[in-house]
């Protein structure tokens, strides 16, 4: 009987440990299901085929990251470690070649057998990350794009001419954001001061590069391929200031000990990234790809355009036109090269380094329909920390996103100026995305060019302008139509800097609530998804920068008329403006 309970009991034990392990395999199968739905569903969009994100755990030490590395990858490399929000930020490089060349990346065939080739070692790389208690999130480096559409070749020139109106010509945005009107205020007829801006004001182009100088790049390898280009300067560009690092001249090296190159004027961040994060010998000496990331030449045609909106002078031979000219212009390049496409990491080093370079406004004509591993946020937080103005494009929906805005636009950060497009007619152009935190629109059109008039916007970029490769010429320019929030941005950026050239006091906030304040409502009466406070009005911008704003308390639903007290004589002493959200600011 005692033999037979024993027995008994003995069994019992044994299916329960059975039954117990089989509720933990279970449990345990189902935690790696959900991590790989989790990475799967990370993997549906646009990413880097062979680049990783890790944010892990405060206080994980520098060290043990490496180590967890050279674990999970079985591979030493040379990795970047920035901090995001205090939280150590890792950018992991699988093994094997990238082709990143602008055909595969255009073919979107091709792009998803670029990602097979290496889909079985992601997700397996991420799910190991996704286990590790140290990490605090995994996720690939996402792609996003320049908000532009080609709206055909311009075929003769057309200056800002007055004869017979403004609003006839191919510059016909410029008149409907009253830039004209703007030059007689700033007499730049007879030399003022401030026509077209202060070039201590300094703006950030973070874009596919400028043509801002004459460059040949000599034999240089970037993603498995040799290049050997020649650049030249964009004629509309050709004596604009630039924003210059004294301290680390070309072909001197790192001088400054920024870890970049001969970044005199700018820097190609993407080829910076490139250089430090796949294990390639860094050496600023002998190295031609490091020696390149202080040259940001434009190989697109998108930064060029994009520039030559905010600061093109006037009476170049190109007959183009911009706002801001005498403004000073950083360039940053953080394309693919010979395409419009970024990734958020490059993204996110630009900011940085332009918010440390001093930059007062930064230009982003770009944005991503997913922000999911924080690289976008951590960016725009850093230059809302220094106080640095950021203007960003809303989104084009002929892209296929389908968010109502695109990111970092989608922020509502106190310095971030999100930025719509209209038609001639104040109407939302069918493409420009939307949302709560629209903020203001500017003059672009629809984008079918005809003659150019109210239906684009018309600039000098490249002549490979939107189809260039590495074999195309950098050295000659073209008029052309072009359409998109990408070309409403800038016009704000040039208004931005504008504001920081008479009032060099104001932080980012009042720089926004005095752009926004001082827009067209065009809308509602007030602030809607579509046109946000209104169209850009370049000379209430400019007659309205006379102090700080400061926020009353009030809010209406009507429009606030500007309030003078004036005892007899004298100059205005009170100013009242309606702001963002319908709140009253004064001053």
């Amino acid at each position: 009987m005692l033999k037979r309970f024993k027995l008994k009991f003995l069994v019992i034990i044994i299916l329960s440990i059975i039954l117990f392990c089989s509720s933990v395999i279970y449990v345990s199968n189902n935690k790696v299901s959900a991590a790989k739905r989790n990475i799967e569903q990370k993997l549906k969009g646009d990413y880097h085929p062979a680049r990783i994100m890790v944010k892990f755990k405060k206080g994980v030490a520098d060290e043990e990251i490496l180590n967890k590395s050279k674990k999970y990858t079985s591979k030493e490399q040379n990795f970047y470690k920035p901090k995001m929000g205090g939280q150590i930020v890792q950018s992991v490089y699988l093994n094997g070649e990238v082709n990143i060349d602008k055909n595969v990346l255009d073919d979107e065939e091709k792009m998803e057998e670029m990602r097979l080739e290496y889909k079985d070692e992601l997700e397996d790389l991420m799910l190991k990350y996704e286990f590790d208690p140290d990490v605090e999130s995994v996720d690939v480096v996402h792609m996003g794009r320049v908000m532009y559409s080609d709206a055909g070749d311009g075929t003769y020139s057309d200056d800002f001419d007055s004869t017979p109106d403004y609003s006839e010509g191919k510059h016909w945005y410029y008149d409907k954001i009253n830039l004209p009107e703007v030059w007689d205020d700033q007499e730049c007829a007879t030399g003022g001061e401030l026509c077209g801006g202060d070039s201590d004001v300094i703006v950030a182009v973070l874009d596919t590069g400028v043509a801002y100088e004459t460059y040949s790049t000599g034999t240089y390898e970037w993603g498995g391929y040799n290049y050997d280009i020649d650049y030249d300067v964009a004629d509309e560009l050709n004596g604009i200031n630039l924003y210059t690092n004294s301290s680390d001249p070309y072909g001197s090296g790192d001088q400054d000990g920024n870890g970049i190159c001969d970044d005199y004027n700018g820097v190609d961040m993407e080829m910076w990234v490139e250089n430090n994060t796949t294990g390639d010998t860094w050496d600023c000496s002998s190295s031609d790809d490091t020696k390149k990331e202080g040259h940001a030449n434009d190989d697109y045609g998108h930064g060029t355009y994009v520039t030559g909106i905010i600061s093109s002078l006037t009476d170049n031979s190109a007959n183009s036109i911009g706002i801001a000219n005498n403004v000073s212009i950083m360039p940053i390049k953080l394309n693919i090269p010979f395409t419009g496409f970024v990734y958020e990491d490059s993204f996110y080093y630009s900011v940085m380094y332009a918010v440390d370079n001093g930059a007062d406004v930064i230009n982003a004509s770009l944005g991503w329909e997913d922000d999911s591993t924080g690289y976008l946020k951590a960016a725009v937080d850093y230059a809302e920390a220094a106080g640095v103005t950021m203007v960003i494009s809303s989104g084009n929906s002929f892209y296929g996103y389908s968010t109502p805005m695109c990111y970092p636009a989608q922020y509502d950060d106190s310095n971030v100026i999100a930025v719509g497009a209209v038609n001639s007619d104040n109407s939302r152009s069918s493409y420009s995305q939307y949302g709560s935190n629209l903020d203001i629109v500017a003059p672009v059109g629809e984008g079918t060019a005809g003659d150019g008039n109210h239906d684009a916007t018309w600039q000098q970029t490249l002549g490979c302008a939107w189809s260039c490769s590495s074999s195309s010429d950098f050295t000659t320019f073209q008029m052309d139509y072009g359409s998109g929030t990408s070309f409403a941005a800038p016009q704000v950026a040039a208004g931005a800097a504008l504001v920081k050239s008479r009032s060099s006091d104001l932080d980012a906030l009042e720089i926004r609530n005095t752009i926004v304040g001082t827009a067209t409502d065009i809308g509602s009466g007030g602030r809607d998804d579509y046109t946000g406070y209104g169209i850009l009005d370049l000379e209430e911008l400019w007659n309205n920068i006379w102090s700080s704003w400061e926020y009353t308390g009030g809010t209406t639903d009507r429009d606030v008329n500007m309030m003078v007290y004036n005892p007899g004589s004298g100059d205005r002493l009170y100013q009242a403006v309606k702001g963002m959200s319908s709140r009253i600011y004064t001053r």
